[in-house]
């Protein structure tokens, strides 16, 4: 059974420019169906070489951002499998960057419908102001309580400061049910 499943994660920008520290990732929960229990969580991390740019502080739980509005950076997206089943075929499509004009406190998830950053305007060269390479990935095979991590570029080219969203579709089999089957025989006598 494919579940695709559609849950955007959370980038905000911030003024803050003081030296980062260790910052811990941003997850997001993606419950599998509810006749298999557990779910898949997603985690990034935005880096540049092995110093974060993005994350929350481990010790007030606020969100820091040193990626800029002319940037470029990493980003780790990691897939666990927090079940007892084994997911097959996983994939990310159709990754790309929104914008949200909306309340950006804490972690939420919009309430309005999320655009084109910068209202679909491109730079005179026809690259966009923000965006993330590649736009795909496929993950495999995610054993039960393992992860599999992939990289994407994100560039940011004069792009307005302000809350972004990476935004993707998940795709994924689940493999190993099984059920007792009882199938009667009946042997007669000769």
């Amino acid at each position: 059974m494919n579940e695709p499943y559609k849950n955007p994660g959370f980038i905000r920008r911030s003024d803050k420019r003081t030296a980062p520290g260790e910052l811990k990732h941003l997850c997001c929960h993606f419950p599998l169906p509810h006749l298999h229990g557990g779910y898949i969580e997603a985690c990034f991390e935005l880096k540049k070489g092995t110093r974060p740019l993005h994350g929350c502080d481990p010790d007030t739980g606020q969100l820091e951002s040193y990626f800029s509005t002319q940037d470029d950076a990493t980003l780790e997206l990691t897939l666990t499998n927090k079940s007892h089943y084994h997911i097959h075929h996983a994939r990310v499509c159709d990754v790309r960057i929104m914008s949200y004009h909306g309340a950006d406190e804490g972690l939420q998830y919009p309430d309005k419908e999320l655009k084109e950053p910068n209202d679909g305007h491109r730079l005179p060269d026809g690259n966009a102001f923000i965006e993330i390479i590649p736009n795909d990935a496929y993950y495999g095979h995610l054993h039960p309580h393992d992860g599999v991590s992939k990289y994407f570029s994100v560039i940011t080219r004069g792009t307005a400061p302000g809350c972004y969203y990476v935004c993707m579709e998940l795709d994924y089999s689940i493999d190993n049910c099984k059920t007792h089957v009882h199938l009667p025989l009946e042997v007669k006598s000769d």
